[in-house]
């Protein structure tokens, strides 16, 4: 029996919400091995990440063997002695799912075959394998479209009897977030992510959180149940080329990937990270935000600080930095500084579409602290920090407090 990916996807309400896992290549690129992903898959279990929502463990490239063995894409038995059959039982056996790679064509981009042409053989060979998701890359593409062929992996897909959820990894070419919704559940909007804040003034970085954020900030009109734009893995923790993250940067990051309702796929060694990036990873109000299933819209910008307009702004370096969103608990606030001293900022209520000027009840993101009854919000922002607030729908009495 074969389903549609609508029907499949609705019977077990699979891809309606933004995806929450893991992902070997940010953190292991091309070095991976069974022993790996099933490491990740037990540190997630072990440090309350699973609990948390994230259940996807996301195997990428050099899984497999680099040519075909009568037809079929097989797996690299010295890097995976179980199979990926065997690794995905282990980690269904830990209530979570797998996911796996390939490309939409004619080789993976580390050079191993890619699934064009094969889309049946190899989507049936997941299904066996009791695959629960693939990220589809976009190598060696034969100079063919993307939607043929990304669509001809949607079809393989949804004539299998489990269902696969497709991640559309096409690096925001070809205009695909006006037809990625049409194929996948989340398609990436530009090329990968590396853990650097921006580029200089003078030139962009395209790899960079502030140009993934600039990007995607023109794009959240695409986004709500069942499908949303990709901004790539996390990169909290990690280090590429003497670049990382400060813990400002870090929180900025997650903030807005969750805000934006981006898949949130963890990019790193998991065992080596400590306690307070873990419970970034875990923050209950951004999760709540992402994982609404009442609200499907994702935060979306409202003002520019510096008075610019923010809907016709591109700015690499310092994209929009007020943004707003309605969840069933409230709307979520965020006020990211990209300046490199520390400024003041103030949310006002009377700004953010869907309130207005009352007062209302507010709560820290960070913190969970109870702030009171306010007018408006206005607080020191560290310099690449981003103030997080949740302000209730219900209106209060108000007391004029300013923090600082």
């Amino acid at each position: 029996m074969s389903w549609s990916r609508q029907a499949i996807c609705t019977l077990a309400l699979l891809g309606k919400l933004p995806v929450l896992g893991w992902s070997s290549w940010n953190a292991y690129q091309h070095d991976i091995s069974e022993a790996k992903i099933f490491g990740a898959a037990q540190a997630m279990n072990d440090t309350g990440l699973k609990a948390a929502g994230y259940t996807y463990v996301n195997i990428d490239d050099s899984w497999a063997m680099n040519k075909r063995v009568k037809g079929h894409i097989v797996p690299d038995r010295t890097r995976f002695p179980d199979g990926i059959d065997g690794l995905a039982k282990k980690i269904h056996d830990l209530k979570m799912k797998i996911g796996i790679y390939s490309d939409a064509g004619t080789a993976m981009c580390g050079g191993d075959p890619g699934s064009l042409d094969h889309e049946k053989t190899d989507a049936g060979d997941w299904a066996s394998w009791e695959i629960d998701y693939l990220k589809y890359d976009n190598c060696h593409s034969a100079g063919r479209s993307g939607r043929d062929r990304y669509s001809r992996m949607r079809d393989a897909l949804a004539s299998q009897t489990r269902p696969i959820l497709l991640n559309i990894c096409i690096w925001g070419k070809e205009n695909v977030v006006t037809w990625g919704n049409d194929i996948g559940i989340s398609w990436r909007v530009t090329d990968d992510i590396r853990p650097r804040w921006s580029g200089s003034n003078n030139g962009r970085d395209k790899y960079s959180i502030m140009y993934i954020l600039n990007t995607n900030s023109k794009l959240m009109d695409h986004v709500n149940f069942w499908g949303h734009n990709d901004a790539d893995s996390l990169e909290i923790g990690n280090v590429f080329n003497g670049w990382s993250l400060s813990p400002a940067e870090e929180r900025s990051h997650f903030a807005l990937w969750a805000a934006m309702k981006s898949p949130l796929i963890i990019g790193t060694d998991i065992s080596r990270l400590k306690s307070e990036r873990l419970d970034l990873l875990k923050n209950k109000y951004l999760l709540a935000f992402n994982q609404d299933d009442v609200f499907g819209a994702p935060a979306k910008p409202y003002k520019r600080e510096d008075g610019r307009p923010w809907k016709t702004t591109s700015d690499d370096v310092h994209p929009v930095d007020y943004w707003s969103g309605e969840s069933k608990d409230g709307f979520l606030v965020l006020m990211l500084n990209t300046l490199d001293k520390t400024v003041k900022k103030t949310a006002k209520w009377s700004e953010i579409p869907g309130l207005g000027g009352k007062s209302y009840k507010v709560t820290d993101v960070w913190t969970g602290k109870d702030l009171g009854c306010l007018d408006e919000y206005t607080a020191d922002v560290e310099s690449h920090d981003t103030a997080a607030i949740l302000v209730s729908k219900e209106t209060c009495v108000s007391r004029s407090l300013v923090f600082i």
